[in-house]
């Protein structure tokens, strides 16, 4: 019987690598995940089964290190799989860690395997961010300027009607510069007193 050639050895340990246990908890967002540790068995486990090895290695070029991953066989036979790119970090601790997490996260990609719970990204997302347009307008309220005067300013320019989150950068300059204006006058009146 004919011995399986690596790319016959890898699709079959793709095929039979089963997702590793989430044996971890993340202090932060307080979800479980996989280690490293409990990744890199999983994948063993199915590389064994079917005679290749997974490998990863880094590198560093230029200030900007790589993390590089391929399957190779006993004969010397081998398949590149990922490289993924990231700054040199100069804090050995910091550097560890992200190590850490580059090589989980390339191992779980290589592999096709899940390490962690599906919140369908909420955690990915930002937090919606402050419109610093509408909190300068509330600033400038705050400090005495009429709401009817603003208003009057704002109904009085080609971008009438839109609100502030879905001003063009160009509009969103206009309005500010006019609000800054408005606000440091303010502010020398009431220093002046």
């Amino acid at each position: 019987m004919p011995t399986k050639t690596i790319n016959q050895a890898f699709a079959a340990a793709w095929e039979s690598v089963n997702n590793p246990p989430l044996d971890s908890v993340n202090p932060h967002f307080k979800n479980k995940f996989a280690s490293l540790g409990a990744t890199i068995k999983a994948v063993r486990e199915a590389c064994r089964a079917n005679g290749i090895t997974y490998n990863q290695a880094f590198s560093l070029r230029e200030e900007v290190q790589a993390l590089r991953s391929w399957v190779s066989d006993a004969e010397g036979n081998r398949i590149d799989l990922s490289c993924m790119y990231f700054p040199q970090i100069d804090n050995p601790q910091q550097m560890g860690s992200h190590m850490t997490y580059m090589r989980r996260y390339l191992m779980q990609l290589d592999w096709g395997i899940v390490g962690e719970e599906d919140d369908d990204a909420e955690r990915a997302m930002p937090e919606k961010p402050k419109d610093e347009l509408a909190e300068l307008w509330r600033e400038c309220i705050q400090l005495g300027v009429k709401p009817e005067g603003l208003k009057s300013w704002y109904e009085s320019k080609p971008f009438k009607g839109k609100k502030l989150d879905k001003l063009t950068a160009a509009e969103r300059k206009q309005v500010e510069t006019y609000l800054l204006d408005m606000r440091e006058s303010i502010k020398q009146v009431t220093k002046e007193r």
